[in-house]
Formats: C-alpha cells, sequence, structure tokens
C-alpha cells in the first residue's frame, strides 16, 4: 500500500512517462488524490471502542458485548428485502 502522497505522485510521473496514453487521466487521477489529502481531518479522531479491560471483564461475567436495546432490527423491512 502507498503510504505517502509524495511516494503516490512519483509513481503516477513514472506511470505518465512509462504510458503516455494515460498521461491525461493520471493527471486528472493525481488532483484527485491531492484534493482528498487536502480534506483529510487535522486532529485524528479516535473511536469510542470500550477499554480492553471493560471488555474481558464483560466476557468473563457472562455479559453480552452490545445491548440488544441498541440493536435494531425492523422485522417488516428484513422480510420485505429477504
Amino acid at each position: 500500500m502507498i503510504e505517502s502522497l509524495e511516494q503516490t505522485k512519483k509513481l503516477i510521473e513514472h506511470l505518465k512517462e512509462t504510458h503516455p496514453l494515460y498521461r491525461e487521466l493520471l493527471g486528472f487521477y493525481e488532483k484527485v488524490i491531492e484534493e482528498q489529502a487536502a480534506g483529510q481531518p487535522v486532529v485524528p479522531v479516535q473511536s469510542a471502542a470500550p477499554q480492553n479491560s471493560m471488555k474481558s471483564l464483560q466476557t468473563r461475567e457472562g455479559f453480552p458485548l452490545i445491548n440488544r436495546k441498541d440493536f435494531i432490527c425492523v422485522l417488516t423491512l428484513a422480510r420485505l428485502r429477504a
């Protein structure tokens, strides 16, 4: 997997040299990935996943990892899609 924007740009330049027919398409793709990189969040967001100690306590004590009330299942929609 390509790690950084700079590595991706180098790869695109290499592909432009080796496959000149795709130069226009690769140029467009390069602009797209630049805009995507610019739109990435500046502050890293951490998920609100339960801590490992809480998860192991729930498992050890026999509690479910998710509550039934938090699991929404609309039976009429499930039947329509089946």
